[in-house]
């Protein structure tokens, strides 16, 4: 469902991951053939990040394997050309970065995980070394022991490890999947993109079989073909007729009666195709933003989707994100930041209707939860859409005196200008 691949130029471009530009496989592998400091950056990031961080608690065995290793030549010889596949070449070409950032080992850990398997293996070499050690000193029942106590050493860093990366209490993309199906209208249509809104959504309607009368496009080819995620013809085909007409549907079968509805969302406006933004606008909506179709005056449809908004806002489970411990996962800052900007679109409404104690209360709490500089500048861009361009700089104005927020309220502000200069 990523990319519409029925012909072989598109299985191609998905194949090499040609719509990930920069990223794309081909030009990866073009920088292996360059020498350069990324070689040793990469073997120096797969080494810290990826063995030493996987087998911390029992280096001392893996050192002893590579001893152990020394009367076996080819089984050493096996463990060297892994070494090279997995953390030079592998380094260099997913894991080359000066510094890199936490978001950086999360996002290429998936490619090393057979590494792990392998580093282990050399470990239980290790193991044996000590048994056979003290077995050769004829220490039989210290040997006999110490194979148990070898066996037991995982369970003594279990504690640890399931409490440094236990997940049993990270529920935020589980209460995301559900604020944002639940909030949505009766039969209306959700436009995906982004590995957040695709992947819980995803997992929410196959699994959790939650919202089923709602229907999910995944739009992350960004073309003008889509995937139906979850929507068979033999269960949606009654219900939206015009989308079940061929193999594929194109965003042309849209039908302007979803938006006039209130039923037409997409998870960003920032990601909606060309097609989408030449004929829709937006107003922001939970997680989502609701399309209107740019012929038809703004004024009752925003109220509209204001009132939906706050009445969905109150059920939200955003208690729950205060609760959560801090956590270093970009995907999940990211929905952190979502729930701190629609916080702050609360705020916005609720102060329209005079509740200004409320108001100051959720955009402190908008600021608790998200990080300033992912939310101030869509709620900025927000205002000025709205025709409340005073609002906006009364805002930055007003964060500029801060010594936290004031450089960015500083540039923000200039984006700003620069913004309705270019209108």
């Amino acid at each position: 469902l990523y990319s519409y691949a029925a012909t072989f130029k598109d299985f191609i471009r998905v194949f090499f991951r040609q719509d990930y530009k920069g990223s794309s496989s081909p030009r990866t592998l073009e920088g292996a053939f360059s020498l350069g400091s990324a070689w040793l950056q990469g073997l120096r990031n797969s080494l810290y990040y990826v063995a030493f961080r996987s087998v911390k608690p029992v280096m001392l065995f893996l050192l002893l394997g590579l001893v152990g290793l020394r009367r076996r030549f080819k089984l050493l010889v096996f463990f060297i050309f892994s070494g090279i596949v997995w953390f030079l070449l592998l380094g260099r070409l997913v894991f080359p970065a000066a510094k890199p950032r936490t978001q950086d080992f999360e996002v290429v850990s998936v490619y090393f995980l057979p590494a792990v398997p392998i580093l282990y293996s050399l470990i239980s070499v290790g193991f044996a070394e000590i048994i056979s050690f003290v077995r050769r000193m004829q220490w039989s029942m210290l040997a006999g022991f110490g194979s148990y106590v070898l066996a037991a050493l995982p369970f003594v860093f279990l504690p640890y490890t399931v409490g440094q990366f236990g997940l049993s209490r990270n529920v935020v993309c589980y209460d995301y999947g559900r604020d944002m199906l639940m909030s949505l209208p009766e039969k209306s249509l959700l436009m995906n993109h982004g590995d957040n809104p695709m992947f819980t959504v995803f997992y929410m309607k196959g699994v959790e079989r939650l919202r089923e009368d709602v229907l999910v496009m995944d739009t992350a080819g960004r073309r003008g073909v889509f995937g139906l995620e979850c929507a068979p013809p033999w269960k949606y085909a009654g219900l939206y007729p015009d989308f079940y007409q061929g193999p594929k549907s194109t965003i042309r079968e849209i039908n302007d009666e979803f938006a006039l509805k209130g039923k037409l969302f997409v998870d960003n406006p920032l990601n909606m195709t060309r097609v989408v933004a030449r004929f829709y606008d937006y107003y922001p909506y939970l997680f989502s933003a609701a399309l209107r179709p740019k012929t038809l005056p703004a004024g009752g449809f925003d109220s509209a989707i204001r009132r939906k908004f706050k009445s969905a806002f109150e059920r939200t489970n955003y208690e729950s994100i205060l609760a959560m411990p801090v956590s270093d996962d970009f995907l999940v800052r990211e929905l952190t930041d979502e729930y701190g900007l629609n916080a702050l679109l609360y705020s916005d409404i609720i102060m329209r209707e005079g509740n200004v104690k409320g108001a100051e209360v959720f955009r402190k709490l908008a600021f608790t939860m998200a990080r300033p500089e992912k939310i101030l500048w869509p709620y900025v861009n927000f205002l000025l859409k709205d025709g409340r361009k005073d609002e906006a700089f009364s805002l930055l104005v007003e964060l500029e005196k801060t010594e936290r927020y004031g450089k960015l309220a500083h540039l923000l502000g200039k984006k700003a200008l620069s913004v309705i200069q270019n209108e």
